[in-house]
């Protein structure tokens, strides 16, 4: 079979699983399908868990061709990313209506802890609401306060890991494949929290989350652990975390400010590793997201999650006005580049 040949910028690599390669790169399901019969039974159902070059060997397979077909598969990226919004209508036909009528791809819905299921029957109509919802894409978030994996409390950990794990299985139930929380929100300092039982118990969490097909990823925030892009990247590497890049936070944190870090920092290290995206301009304490003035003031940052092929952008504004005047900016950039592209493609 031989060693395979991998290029600089392959974005498909033999130690990916199977489920990185799904999660991240749809059409590459074709592929796997492709390959079924030479493996003689579904790749996708019995080698879901399996890195890329057991797989190989497990089926006698040419890895160097197995990877290049996947990459072609891969480098088919839709055209523009799904744009989202956040759930800040509680009626979910107003909410699904309103997505629909300004153009919106898909709901990032933040759980209320106030209001999370908490009976068979709550449960229940809680996957109805949200099967209501198609045929937009929905993802989830967690902006729990004061709820963290690492507290130094060893009970106050427990119970948030054993609340996590409660939504992972509710996420399952209707076929979600994403959940962002965070570390230290709410905190006004870190001085509560255990930095070695947040990887180990954050780490935990991401393998509950792959057993129920539901990829765990942490959001960066404008201050604390996940605001210092260096201990950001050791939190995702060694828990095995994928990441929600919150641009307005990466913008008015500390370490960026101070120019420490750049933007670029957060996302250098994993880059294939960013499935969410939350954008807006910037956040001021006791004002929240602020929406940008003009497509110059996220222009950059935009950018930079084009180029890594994040393909879900969630306009984290909840207020109506807001929320589409950042969507009309977001368009407008969107269009540009397209244009753009179209543009060099033509002059070839």
């Amino acid at each position: 079979m031989g060693k395979a040949v991998l290029k600089k910028n392959n974005q498909i690599r033999p130690e990916m699983t199977v489920l990185d390669v799904l999660s991240r790169y749809r059409k590459t399901e074709e592929v796997f399908k492709l390959y079924d019969k030479q493996a003689g039974e579904c790749i996708c159902c019995q080698a879901l868990f399996e890195p890329l070059k057991k797989v190989a060997v497990r089926y006698g397979l040419n890895m160097e061709k197995f990877l290049t077909d996947l990459e072609a598969a891969a480098g088919q990226r839709p055209a523009t990313p799904k744009l989202a919004m956040c759930n800040f209508f509680s009626n979910t036909d107003k909410l699904r209506k309103f997505a629909h009528e300004y153009g919106f791809s898909g709901i990032d819905f933040s759980f209320d802890l106030q209001k999370l299921p908490g009976t068979p029957a709550q449960e229940s109509k809680w996957v109805k609401d949200i099967s209501a919802l198609g045929p937009l894409e929905v993802r989830y978030h967690c902006p729990f306060d004061r709820i963290d994996l690492g507290h130094d409390d060893p009970e106050k950990a427990q119970a948030a890991k054993d609340l996590f794990c409660r939504v992972i299985r509710l996420i399952s139930k209707v076929g979600g494949r994403y959940i962002t929380l965070h570390i230290g929100l709410g905190h006004d300092s870190t001085e509560p929290l255990s930095w070695e039982t947040t990887i180990d118990n954050l780490r935990q969490l991401v393998d509950y989350g792959r057993a129920m097909s539901v990829r765990v990823c942490l959001e960066n925030l404008a201050w604390g652990w996940t605001s210092k892009a260096n201990l950001f990247e050791k939190l995702i590497r060694r828990s095995g975390a994928d990441v929600t890049l919150d641009i307005g936070h990466a913008y008015a944190c500390e370490s960026v400010q101070s120019q420490q870090y750049t933007i670029k920092d957060f996302v250098t290290p994993h880059a294939d590793r960013v499935f969410n995206a939350h954008i807006y301009h910037t956040e001021i304490p006791g004002q929240g997201h602020i929406p940008p003035e003009k497509k110059e003031d996220i222009e950059d940052r935009l950018s930079l999650l084009k180029a890594i092929g994040c393909e879900w952008w969630v306009i984290e504004i909840r207020e109506v006005e807001g929320l589409l005047k950042t969507k009309k900016i977001v368009d407008e950039y969107l269009a540009q580049e397209n244009f753009n592209s179209k543009t060099r493609i033509n002059a070839l």
